[in-house]
């Protein structure tokens, strides 16, 4: 291996434990007490507090991680002392830390630590304060796989139910007027995600140019992990960026990554939820940021 692969791969390893630690962070001081029974305003407030605020003194190899130390709010932490939180932009994370802070959200009594490194999502529990809230089974069916994870367990595809994530988009979408802690969603968008949006796009329109290309890399993303007890789901996926985008691709689109966002849509392909997925992104570009709307829309 070349030196410079080697030193992008440490970087790379760097920022994932960083975001690791800053997710496990944010978790640990909810606005919830865990267990707490909560209406789907708090679910909103408690995600987008453990998403988008966080300590300033968290350090970052991302620029413009805090990208205006203006905007923050005081709170007083686990051992009485009074802190601020500052926010945080979501460039140089990998989108899967939405999911965590979502899934945190909705059932606080989860503990990250044992959930995220131990056990796997979607518990009786979970599955059961989901469909309380939202109405939908999240999942239609878990497919086992032959090849298995760091642990040794069975991988396995999750088959979510379209309906139910239009459902909890439905029920959780806010208008970029609502406040939080006093700062519009709109200012909170345009200063954590709207370029992480307007790349993700980006992304997402080079990969359907060649739909039939995607659809293939999908069918055998799935047939390898069923067939093959060595499969290992992000070296395939970052093999398949590489062949859509080129060597270099996390040079162009240093801000959302390439390879997240194909690793998403091939499993959502998968499971038949892309559409309703990509449905729920263009409403929120169409409201936050309606000029590139404007310009993307008709592109997938």
């Amino acid at each position: 291996m070349d030196i410079k692969k080697t030193k992008d791969m440490k970087k790379k390893m760097k920022l994932f434990f960083m975001a690791g630690t800053i997710a496990a962070f944010g978790f640990t001081f909810a606005s919830l007490d865990i267990g707490q029974v909560k209406t789907k305003e708090n679910i909103v407030d408690n995600f987008i507090e453990d998403l988008f605020f966080k300590n300033l003194y968290i350090e970052s190899d991302c620029e413009g991680r805090f990208p205006d130390t203006t905007v923050n709010f005081s709170y007083t932490n686990s051992w009485g002392n009074q802190s601020k939180n500052y926010l945080f932009s979501q460039c140089c994370q990998s989108p899967a830390f939405i999911y965590y802070d979502l899934y945190g959200a909705i059932d606080s009594s989860a503990e990250w630590s044992k959930d995220y490194y131990n056990d796997e999502y979607y518990t009786e529990g979970f599955k059961n304060t989901f469909k309380k809230y939202f109405g939908k089974d999240i999942l239609k069916e878990q497919i086992k796989f032959k090849s298995v994870d760091y642990y040794r367990r069975a991988n396995t595809l999750n088959v979510f139910n379209a309906d139910a994530i239009q459902s909890v988009f439905d029920s959780l979408y806010c208008k970029p007027t609502k406040k939080f802690k006093g700062f519009s969603y709109q200012k909170i968008y345009d200063l954590t995600l709207k370029k992480f949006c307007q790349e993700s796009a980006e992304v997402i329109i080079e990969i359907l140019k060649d739909k039939t290309q995607f659809e293939k890399l999908a069918v055998n993303y799935k047939e390898a992990a069923a067939e093959n007890s060595q499969f290992v789901g992000t070296s395939y996926t970052y093999q398949a960026t590489k062949k859509i985008f080129g060597e270099y691709y996390y040079q162009k689109y240093p801000c959302t990554g390439a390879s997240y966002i194909l690793g998403t849509m091939m499993r959502r392909q998968l499971d038949g939820t892309l559409p309703v997925l990509l449905k729920c992104f263009k409403k929120i570009l169409e409201d936050y940021d309606p000029v590139y709307y404007k310009e993307m829309k008709d592109k997938f």
